[in-house]
């Protein structure tokens, strides 16, 4: 048990694993031992986020690229994480950051939850390919994310749609490095 350990916090690079430990694993740990209490759990944006806005790190090398932030599903809609990504994104000189119509709130999933990594449906165009295309409308060189599934599917996507000579995908961890020399 996290007890045990005594963390003061935990820190995860998946949106569904955050959701996991902060929504699904306290009425659970709840029941295996009440006097249990579970350290504060964040996704890897908002201790970047913390970390730049505390200048803790600076992001001083600029990317000066136009970018579109995709919202995971897990991330956005489930933990309201919105503002966080974007701020950091932000933060990098040189960024453009652009929206596509489908962002935020109404964010379109890019199909990597619930098995469909796996799964490719007949007759129709996957979902992630429909996001890539998404994407590739705003003008936008950089798709970025915060989600290893997503990462994956939209990396995927770009390549199935023939898209990789104009638009990267990268996950935003990866841009503060670049952006941090790293």
């Amino acid at each position: 048990m996290f007890a045990d350990l005594k963390p003061g916090g935990i820190v995860t690079s998946s949106p569904h694993c955050a959701y996991t430990l902060a929504v699904d694993y306290p009425p659970l740990a709840a029941k295996l031992a009440p006097e249990a209490r579970l350290p504060p759990i964040r996704h890897y944006t908002q201790l970047l986020d913390e970390l730049i806005r505390h200048g803790r790190i600076t992001p001083d090398r600029p990317v000066n690229r136009l970018a579109v932030y995709h919202d995971p599903c897990y991330l956005g809609r489930r933990l309201g994480i919105f503002d966080e990504p974007r701020r950091v994104l932000r933060a990098v000189p040189g960024l453009r950051l652009v929206e596509m119509e489908l962002s935020r709130e109404r964010s379109f999933c890019c199909g990597g939850g619930g098995g469909r990594m796996w799964v490719e449906p007949a007759g129709e165009t996957s979902m992630a390919r429909l996001r890539a295309g998404q994407a590739a409308e705003t003008g936008a060189e950089l798709l970025i994310t915060a989600c290893p599934w997503c990462l994956v599917m939209l990396t995927d996507a770009v390549k199935t749609e023939g898209l990789e000579d104009r638009i990267e995908v990268v996950d935003l961890a990866e841009l503060v490095a670049r952006a941090c020399g790293g």
